[in-house]
């Protein structure tokens, strides 16, 4: 995708159900101004703590129907704007701590249809902004 690079002033992206297998480090690190970013519907797997660096503006990110089944610590830190992150109907069975780290910002959260039976004590501690919390048809205990 380094057809994006040149893309400086991009503020809406869809890249909903075109098979992206990977999002790579650094990957939006020209795309600053990236407001909405939609990639669901693809066949990611895997999230790098860079994977949205420089996205610092980002407000919107969906990222559902993707194959993710772990999010590891620090996959969001470089999205402090962030207030919408979509998650939903994926395998995701572990959360670790600090995943969420740094989304002070965000209001909603959408982990329904995932494979949840835990959730780290502490997962939440940030989340002083968040108003809507989906965790509908996960088999937390």
């Amino acid at each position: 995708m380094e057809s994006l690079n040149s893309l400086h002033n991009l503020v809406n992206l869809d890249m909903g159900n075109i098979s992206i297998k990977v999002v790579p480090e650094y990957m939006f690190k020209h795309n600053r101004y990236l407001v909405m970013l939609n990639a669901s519907e693809n066949q990611i797997d895997v999230l790098s703590s860079k994977s949205f660096f420089n996205l610092s503006l980002l407000v919107s990110l969906d990222l559902s129907g993707n194959n993710l089944v772990k999010l590891y610590p620090y996959t969001f830190q470089y999205l402090a704007t962030l207030q919408t992150v979509d998650l939903s109907s994926m395998f995701i069975k572990d959360i670790e701590q600090n995943a969420f780290h740094n989304l002070a910002n965000l209001v909603s959260l959408d982990l329904e249809d995932n494979l949840l039976t835990k959730l780290p004590k502490r997962i939440f501690i940030d989340f002083v902004s968040l108003k809507v919390l989906n965790l509908r048809n996960n088999a937390l205990k």
